[in-house]
C-alpha cells in the first residue's frame, strides 16, 4: 500500500532486479512492461500486482521465466490472480515457465491445482485480457491432475474477450 503512494521511489529492488514502480503503476506510462528472465520470486509477484492493478495505461505484462510460485508458496500467484479481476486495461499477460501448477513437496513436485483454478476465476471476471500465455506451467502435474486445466477449459466458455 506504501508504495502505491509514494510518489518519489523509482524503483525497488527485492530479488535482485530493480522493478519500474512509476511504470507499474501507470504515473510514467508505457503501454508494455517486460519483466521476463529476472529471476522475480514471491515478492517481486506480489508488488507488481499490487502496483498494476490500477495502472490504467499498460496493455502488456511479462513476467515469463521468473519463479513467481517458487517453493510453492501461492501468494505471489493469487496476488497476480486478484489483480486480473480488477485491472481494466491489461490485454495481454506472459506467465509462461513460472511452475504455477506444481509445487515443491521435500524434493518431489507435486500438483497445485489450486493455482489453475484461481487462474479460471480470475478468466471468469475479466473483461479485457484477449491472451494470457501459460504455457511451460505443468498445469496438470504431466496428466495425474487435470482439476485446474478442467476449471481453465470452462473459464473459456464464458469469457468473451480471450482469443
Amino acid at each position: 500500500e506504501m508504495l502505491k503512494v509514494n510518489t518519489t521511489l523509482q524503483s525497488i529492488n527485492v530479488d535482485g532486479h530493480p522493478l519500474p514502480i512509476k511504470q507499474l503503476k501507470g504515473d510514467e506510462p508505457t503501454e508494455s512492461i517486460d519483466l521476463s528472465n529476472k529471476r522475480l520470486n514471491v515478492a517481486s509477484a506480489v508488488i507488481i500486482a499490487s502496483l498494476i492493478g490500477s495502472n490504467s495505461v499498460t496493455k502488456s505484462l511479462s513476467l515469463a521465466n521468473n519463479c513467481i510460485a517458487h517453493g510453492g508458496e501461492m501468494s505471489g500467484v493469487k496476488a497476480l490472480y486478484e489483480m486480473l479481476k480488477v485491472n481494466t486495461t491489461l490485454q495481454n499477460i506472459n506467465l509462461s515457465n513460472n511452475r504455477i501448477g506444481i509445487k515443491e513437496d521435500n524434493g518431489n513436485y507435486v500438483a497445485a491445482p489450486k493455482r489453475p483454478i484461481a487462474i479460471a476465476e480470475a478468466l471468469k471476471v475479466n473483461k479485457t485480457l484477449t491472451s494470457i500465455n501459460l504455457s511451460d506451467n505443468i498445469l496438470t502435474n504431466h496428466g495425474r491432475d487435470m482439476s485446474g486445466i478442467i476449471q481453465i477449459a470452462e473459464a473459456l466458455k464464458v469469457n468473451t474477450t480471450l482469443q
